[in-house]
C-alpha cells in the first residue's frame, strides 16, 4: 500500500470516528411534560436532567443510527424554538402536529399520538361545561399555558390569557374565574398526576372536570430538525425510519408504561 493510500485511509477512518461520537443538540419544553419530556429532579451542572418517552425515543434513534447521544437541554419553548432556527440546536422535542411554522424546521413522522380534552373547575362549573363542537370553544375563556399556541383548535391564540407559566398557576386562574377551562392533552394530564404531588390533588376529579375534544383527531408528537444542523435531511430520513421501526416493534409503548410507572 503507498503512502498515499494510508493517508487517505487514515483520513477516512478519523472522519469515521468523528461522525461516530458526534453529539446532537437537542431541547424540550421547560414545563413539565410527562410522561414525554421532564425533569430527574438532580442536577447536572448545575441544571435538571431531562428524561421522558421523546428523549429515550431520540436517544434509542441515535445510537441506532451511529451517533453518539444527545444532549438534551429543557428550555422555555420560545427560545428552544428560537435556538434551534439559528443552529444552535439540532432537533427539538416534542412538537405537537401543526402546532409551529415549519419553515425553518425539517419536521418528522411522528413517534406517539395523543388526545386533547378540555377541563373546567367543578367550583365554577359543578356540573361542567357541554363543548358540541369546536366552534363552541370561542363562547368561552381559555386560559392556557405561555408558549401554547391554539390555532389548531380553531382558536386565535393571541385571544387565550397565556400568562401562567406553572400548571398549579393554570389551575387556580381556573378557579379564580378568569377563565372557563383550558386545554391539555390527557396523557400529560396522567403523567402530571401521576409525577407532581402537589398536582395529585389540584387536578383530580373532586376539583377539576375533563372531557375529550369534539370533532378532534389525535395530535401526533414530532421531533423538528433544524435546516441549519449539519446533514439535516439525512437525520431526518435516519430519525422517520427508526421511528417506523420502533412504532411497529411496540418500543415506544413499551417507554410509555416505563415512564407511568413513576420517576426511577
Amino acid at each position: 500500500m503507498t503512502a498515499t493510500r494510508i493517508l487517505l485511509l487514515i483520513l477516512f477512518l478519523h472522519a469515521a470516528a468523528a461522525r461516530a461520537g458526534e453529539v446532537i443538540r437537542a431541547c424540550a419544553a421547560d414545563i413539565e411534560y410527562p410522561p414525554y419530556a421532564y425533569s430527574s429532579g438532580r442536577a447536572d451542572k448545575g441544571m435538571p436532567q431531562a428524561q421522558g418517552v421523546g428523549i429515550d425515543v431520540l436517544r434509542r434513534i441515535l445510537e441506532r443510527t451511529g451517533k453518539e447521544t444527545a444532549e438534551v437541554s429543557l428550555l422555555p419553548w420560545k427560545r428552544c424554538l428560537k435556538m434551534a432556527e439559528t443552529g444552535a440546536i439540532d432537533v427539538v422535542i416534542n412538537v405537537p402536529t401543526a402546532q409551529i411554522d415549519p419553515t425553518p424546521f425539517l419536521i418528522s413522522e411522528p413517534y406517539a399520538d395523543v388526545h386533547s380534552m378540555y377541563y373546567v373547575s367543578r367550583r365554577n362549573h359543578p356540573d361542567g361545561i357541554r363543548i358540541r363542537n369546536l366552534g363552541n370553544l370561542r363562547s368561552y375563556k381559555i386560559c392556557g399555558l405561555i408558549g401554547n399556541t391554539y390555532e389548531s383548535y380553531g382558536i386565535p391564540t393571541e385571544s387565550v390569557d397565556r400568562g401562567a407559566k406553572t400548571y398549579l398557576a393554570l389551575v387556580d386562574k381556573l378557579h379564580a374565574g378568569h377563565c372557563d377551562l383550558f386545554i391539555e392533552k390527557r396523557e400529560v394530564m396522567e403523567g402530571l398526576v401521576r409525577f407532581n404531588a402537589d398536582l395529585t390533588n389540584a387536578l383530580g376529579p373532586a376539583q377539576i372536570a375533563g372531557a375529550s375534544l369534539p370533532e378532534d383527531a389525535p395530535i401526533g408528537l414530532h421531533f423538528a430538525i433544524s435546516k441549519r444542523s449539519r446533514d439535516a435531511g439525512r437525520l431526518l430520513e435516519r430519525i422517520d425510519d427508526e421511528i417506523t421501526a420502533l412504532r411497529s416493534s411496540k418500543s415506544v409503548d413499551r417507554m410509555l408504561k416505563k415512564h407511568l410507572g413513576g420517576r426511577h
